[in-house]
């Protein structure tokens, strides 16, 4: 969880937003925010736009979990929130 970094903080998304600048492309990318609970982050994916501003972001709200019997056991839910509730809104 230490690794996991608000994006206006994040070395690497602050590079990738430089990077987009100077190269003058768009960039979508995957990263880890902490999290409402200090033991779990946000996987959220960002896009950058070749001014470098973060225009758009999306944080995953369907974690993969899998118990297989005789084989493997993963749960991302034991390390990411999963983003509830949905919000909606009237067109």
């Amino acid at each position: 969880m230490t690794l996991a970094t608000p994006v206006h903080k994040s070395a690497f998304v602050l590079g990738l937003r430089e990077e987009a600048r100077r190269e003058k492309l768009s960039i979508h990318v995957g990263v880890h925010e902490p999290g409402l609970d200090a033991n779990k982050v946000k996987n959220t994916v960002l896009w950058i736009d070749e001014h470098g501003e973060i225009t758009d972001r999306y944080q995953k709200i369907h974690l993969f979990d899998v118990d297989i019997a005789g084989g493997p056991v993963l749960k991302e839910s034991k390390y990411a929130a999963d983003i509830h509730p949905l919000k909606s809104f009237q067109i």
